[in-house]
This record gives C-alpha cells, structure tokens and sequence, in this order.
C-alpha cells in the first residue's frame, strides 16, 4: 500500500516536470489518468513502475536539445551529437518486442518480410529471439503519390521469393516515418491474399507521419532528428553502429 502511494506521489513529480515542457503538458495529461486509474486497484503496482519507467523515457526524449555527452565510437565521434539510444536500451527492447511478438503469435507460422536495407541489424536482433516457426524474406521497394494508400503505389524492386497467400506476414522496418512505404506494402500484401498483415518497426516517427497508420509494434519513440546507426545511414554510411544516435545538424546541411 504504502509502495503505491510512494509510486503514485513520484509519478505525479515526474508528470510535472513534463509539463514545464510543451509536449510533455501532453505527456502529463495522457500518463497522470492512466496512474489515477490504476491507483484504484491495490495489485497494480507493476503498471505504476511500467508508467514510470515510460516518463523517464520521454524525460530524455525532451532533454535532448541539452544532451549530456555519452560515449560513442571513436570514428563516427565528428558526426554525432548524441546518443538517442544506447546498445544495451536497443537490445533490452528487441528481447521485450520478440517475446511480445512470439506471444501473439503462438501456434502460428510467420512469414517475416525485412524491408531492405536499413532494417538488416534489428531484423537480425529480432528473428533471433522469436520463439515461434518462421521464415525469413527481404523486400526492397518504393513507394509514389501522396494523401492516398493504394497496393498500385509500390513499386518493387526486389520481389519475395513465395507467395503470401493465406500466411501471416510481418513486415519489420527500422523506422516509420511518413508511412507511406509501409501502408502500401500492407496493402499489396492484402491484395496478394495473406491471412493477416502486422508491422513491427523500431523506431516510430510520428512527426513527418503523412498518412493514418500506427505499427502494430513499436519499438521507441524517436523525436524529430535525423538519426542514424543500428543500420540507419547517411550517404550509406554509420549503419553499422550499435546505437542509434542524432546526427549534427551542420554535418548534413553543409554537406548533403
């Protein structure tokens, strides 16, 4: 009891730091109803450390514009401002993701579908940990027009080497950013006939979202800088880091 209240008293600190932000006022409201609801249980002190835990993540989220200096390699040093996340954060929730993926899952064949290139080290992190069947394919596409999502706007240009129809299929991307890629893929393989059609992506980036679509798996948040790392590139370089981290503004706009 007296835990929960020790919980609840700092999840109210935290949710008021965030709101000396402008997102975190959002944050603030959306995370203070879930902990006043789970507050009215008395066995729901793992959800309060669970909603914890997400504040602190988007406290660092926020904190980035001041970002404390973190160890990186030393060849990529001049080109990086920070780190957004570490190997070890990267890793705890490919694991965490690859068991809720199994879950789901369970009884099921999936065929997991990389959407080439980015995706090669958390596709590899990933299918690693599933403890489910599945086969393993690559995809390299691209997708064309705007404000519509249609299986007609992808243009393939490394096909899968099976049919879809009636699997279930799981395309893994490093990033989500406009949708666009990703809504379109859906769609064709719908068309195509799979039995069910989910998308797992690391990172999600809601602000350059053009299009209504929401991964059904999710693995950060990823604020509105360019990143790379984890097989994020810039010029195809930087993909091999193992962390993912924000690239200096003046190294791509002097140079791109």
């Amino acid at each position: 009891f007296f835990g929960l209240i020790s919980l609840s008293r700092m999840l109210s600190l935290r949710c008021a730091r965030l709101a000396a932000y402008t997102t975190g006022a959002l944050a603030s409201a959306f995370f203070t109803q879930r902990h006043l609801a789970y507050a009215k249980h008395d066995d729901k002190s793992v959800e309060l450390q669970q909603i914890a835990a997400q504040l602190q993540r988007i406290e660092r989220r926020l904190e980035i514009t001041n970002p404390l200096p973190r160890e990186t390699n030393d060849w990529a040093s001049d080109v990086v401002l920070s780190q957004l996340f570490t190997k070890d954060e990267i890793q705890a929730r490919v694991k965490s993701l690859a068991k809720e993926i199994s879950r789901d899952y369970m009884g099921k064949e999936v065929l997991v579908v990389g959407l080439m290139t980015g995706v090669f080290m958390f596709m590899s992190d990933l299918v690693k940990e599933l403890e489910i069947p599945h086969e393993v394919q690559f995809v390299s596409v691209s997708s064309y027009g705007k404000g519509m999502v249609s299986s007609g706007n992808v243009k393939i240009k490394k096909d899968l080497e099976t049919p879809v129809s009636g699997r279930h299929v799981l395309i893994i991307d490093e990033i989500c950013d406009s949708g666009g890629t990703m809504a379109s893929l859906e769609a064709l393989f719908r068309d195509r006939g799979a039995a069910s059609v989910k998308s797992c992506v690391l990172l999600n980036k809601v602000s350059r979202r053009t299009l209504p679509i929401v991964p059904d798996y999710i693995g950060m948040e990823c604020p509105d800088h360019f990143v790379i790392g984890y097989g994020m590139d810039w010029k195809e370089k930087y993909r091999s880091l193992p962390y993912v981290a924000i690239m200096k503004p003046e190294v791509y706009e002097e140079k791109s």
